[in-house]
């Protein structure tokens, strides 16, 4: 549970009344998106009494079950038509999801904790009529200050290759590349292995969350050799991570396979790329 809530005042931010402020008292504050960003804690059942009358004024505030809607036709509106929409409301149901809000919501993402210790920061939309206003940045921030305070020693995130934008934005808010890797539409058939010790430093995914192998004891998953080749299976049981390949690598009938951009590309020859998600890029902040 977040115990703060932002507000970023623009340079038309007007408030004709103000409401009854319940115990908070004001954080550190710094210039963004062209005005004034403030921050507050608040105690008690997390009730806050927000200024009223007021235009130019963005909250960031933590989502409920009745945000489902607007998150839902923001993330459509954005171009999405992928998991968020499949979960419904239970994608609510994991982790921290921040909404931005003007009025109404207008953005959001989400914060995961994961099994190595590191956050997971992942879903970042922002209306169309909303966008080059800071907002994805804001909330990308916000996502790496609620890390800190989740005790997170690294945060990360997962941008595809051709995002350029995305990408720039990243470096610029000084994330640094960490991984990067292909994706292919089907499993890896793992008859033949043998399951197998390994512990190092490299970043392994469950899903769509990487991780570090070396950190995660309890990691959600299990590594499989059959000499040549070794496989980090998920425990769903639907994502596998290619780790080290010496021999073509034979294709599951359903799931998905990641593998790092490294390895060569034609021991993969009979597994279908995705169309819509070919490349990807892992981001890691360490906070």
């Amino acid at each position: 549970m977040i115990n703060s809530f932002r507000l970023v005042l623009e340079s038309d931010f007007r408030c004709d009344s103000l409401l009854p402020v319940h115990e908070f008292h004001a954080g550190p504050s710094c210039p963004v998106m062209g005005g004034i960003f403030l921050e507050f804690d608040w105690h008690s059942n997390n009730q806050v009494f927000l200024p009223c009358s007021i235009s130019g004024i963005m909250i960031f505030r933590e989502a409920t079950r009745e945000d489902w809607p607007a998150i839902s036709d923001i993330s459509r509106r954005s171009g999405y038509e992928d998991y968020i929409n499949r979960l419904g409301p239970s994608y609510l149901d994991e982790g921290t999801v921040l909404i931005a809000e003007d009025g109404v919501p207008v953005g959001f993402s989400k914060v995961e904790m994961m099994a190595d210790g590191a956050t997971w920061l992942s879903g970042l939309r922002v209306d169309p009529d909303h966008w080059r206003r800071g907002i994805g940045s804001q909330l990308t921030r916000n996502g790496v200050d609620i890390s800190r305070r989740m005790g997170a020693y690294a945060a990360r995130m997962l941008v595809e290759a051709s995002n350029y934008r995305s990408r720039a934005l990243s470096e610029k808010m000084l994330f640094r590349e960490a991984e990067s890797c292909r994706f292919y539409e089907q499993g890896v058939d793992l008859d033949g292995y043998s399951e197998a010790r390994f512990k190092d430093s490299t970043y392994v995914a469950a899903g769509w969350k990487f991780m570090r192998a070396d950190r995660a004891p309890d990691i959600p998953g299990r590594f499989f050799s059959n000499g040549p080749n070794l496989v980090f299976a998920a425990d769903d049981g639907r994502s596998f991570h290619v780790l080290s390949s010496g021999e073509p690598v034979k294709p599951a009938d359903e799931g998905m396979t990641i593998c790092s951009s490294g390895i060569r590309e034609d021991l993969f020859a009979r597994l279908r790329r995705m169309e819509d998600f070919p490349s990807a890029i892992v981001y890691e902040m360490i906070l």
